[in-house]
């Protein structure tokens, strides 16, 4: 029943006196998902958050780092008129070619792809890390490699980042399965929550 992104968007509103001092938040999004609807929802809380226009939002929201590990369906923003594709349903054949131009197709051999590369750079650099509506694929999770970084990690000496994941429904078994893909011999390592 809870709407996760209310609940992200309130935690770094929270000291945020001001909306230019939302992009001071240390935090960064990876998603697998082609659609929009993370920086639709955040562009226009922040906008109603402070009575703010959406152009406005929208430029203090880009300061955020998000990846869309696969590309997406347009960009949101409405300085970049070559890449932009407003977010709405109605559809067609010119918009439907442009918003699946930005889809990316990656071959099933290829996990170092730049995207993915950054991901885990990302993840290396997180402190607390939250993977929330993540589906488990064994491919994806072979191509993020997170077991790798957790394993330079440990031979450097450096601190292992604090993990929980959304297993929603998952039997003991399933998250089980689902921790050794993600995180190899690690998944004990990290925190179940529903």
């Amino acid at each position: 029943q809870d709407n996760w992104y209310q609940f992200v968007f309130n935690n770094m509103i929270d000291d945020s006196s001001s909306m230019e001092n939302f992009s001071n938040n240390p935090v960064r999004f990876v998603t697998f998902n082609y659609d929009r609807s993370l920086e639709c929802y955040f562009q226009s809380a922040l906008s109603n958050s402070y009575g703010r226009g959406i152009a406005e939002s929208q430029k203090v929201f880009s300061k955020i780092s998000l990846m869309h590990l696969y590309g997406s369906v347009g960009d949101l923003n409405v300085n970049d008129q070559t890449t932009l594709k407003p977010y709405q349903t109605d559809i067609d054949i010119k918009k439907l070619e442009k918003a699946a131009s930005g889809i990316k197709i990656i071959p099933d051999d290829r996990s170092d792809d730049r995207e993915f590369q950054l991901a885990r750079n990302w993840f290396d650099w997180a402190e607390v890390v939250y993977i929330l509506g993540f589906g488990f694929d064994r491919l994806n999770c072979e191509r993020l490699g997170f077991d790798s970084v957790l394993e330079v990690k440990k031979e450097r000496g450096r601190q292992m980042p604090e993990i929980f994941i959304s297993t929603y429904l998952l039997t003991q078994a399933e998250k089980e399965k689902a921790g050794q893909r993600l995180f190899g011999d690690w998944f004990k390592q990290w925190k179940s929550f529903d």
